[in-house]
Parts: C-alpha cells; sequence; structure tokens
C-alpha cells in the first residue's frame, strides 16, 4: 500500500509529534548521521546516554560514514541490541512500526552544494504531511514529506532502508 493508502485507515502515532525526542547535533562529524541516528533513537528509547566519542570508542568507528559489518556486531555485543535491517521498507511497514511507538532510522536523499550525499536520522512519528525526525544533520526536530521518504525508484513507492533497535 502507498503512505496515503496506509493514512486512510486512520492510523496515528504512538510517539506525539511534539515529544521530546533527542535531536544531538552531528556538527563537527560530516559524515556521521548514521552514528548520531543511532544515539537520538537509543537514548529515547532506553535512555541509553550515549555520545560520539564513546560509541566510537566502544565499536571501533572512526566517527566517518554508515557503519560497517564490524561496528554493526560490534555494536550488538557491546550494548546487548539487535539490529534489525529493511531494504526497500513499506509505507506500512514504516508506519505501523511508528503507530506501535517503535522509532526507526531511515534514510532519505540529503543534498550538500546539488549532490546527493544521503543522511539517514531518526524517525518517531506522523502526521498527514510527513514523518517526524531527530535529525542530527541540523540538531532539530524536522518533518520531511511523504514523497522524499518513499520514491518510485526505491521499490515503487519504498523507502530505501529501515533499521530498528531492540533490546
Amino acid at each position: 500500500d502507498s503512505y496515503s493508502e496506509v493514512l486512510l485507515t486512520v492510523i496515528k502515532p504512538a510517539i506525539p509529534i511534539d515529544a521530546d525526542f533527542p535531536h544531538k547535533s552531528q556538527s563537527g562529524y560530516p559524515l556521521a548521521c548514521y552514528g548520531f541516528s543511532v544515539i537520538n533513537l537509543t537514548n529515547y528509547k532506553y535512555n541509553a546516554g550515549l555520545d560520539v566519542e564513546s560509541l566510537a570508542s566502544n565499536i571501533a568507528w572512526d566517527k566517518n560514514g554508515i557503519w560497517d559489518k564490524e561496528q554493526f556486531e560490534n555494536f550488538t555485543k557491546y550494548y546487548d541490541s539487535d539490529i534489525v535491517y529493511i531494504y526497500y521498507g513499506s509505507p506500512a511497514y514504516v508506519l505501523n512500526k511508528l503507530a506501535y511507538g517503535e522509532p526507526l532510522i531511515m534514510y532519505r536523499n540529503y543534498y550538500i552544494n546539488g549532490e546527493n550525499v544521503g543522511h539517514q536520522a531518526a524517525a518517531f512519528s506522523f502526521d498527514d504531511v510527513g514523518i517526524y525526525f531527530g535529525d542530527s544533520s541540523n540538531g532539530n526536530i524536522v518533518r520531511i514529506p511523504y514523497d522524499e521518504l518513499f520514491k518510485d525508484e526505491w521499490g515503487d513507492g519504498k523507502t530505501l532502508n529501515v533499521f530498528e533497535y531492540r533490546k
């Protein structure tokens, strides 16, 4: 189903759009959006108290770019967690997770000087217009329209990738 079809089911988010969701800025770490998304999500969900320096040290991450297999494995071991990764996640999957109060890390296109460098951020709520994120790119809560998150080129109206964290 498309996001508009899912919204017609009168689905509602568990976390309100004005929630005090973490949105720690990645200022000084230009390619560390994924790590900051994990920090924002786990600090909300588990009150984990993570910061970028201890996270980097604990999982052997250079604070540059998305993690590789070693960092994902180190995270799950050090923080006793599971990471669920979905490629081409459907709007129904994403919105149902948010309706159950399950924040997710999602990809979106992100442009710097006209070049798409991509961006990961922690999604926590939604309304009729888009999904709300604790966004490390600017250290704010932002609402991204659905059509920027669920694209035809990503599996016929799906999102490129979704990460869920569980203890």
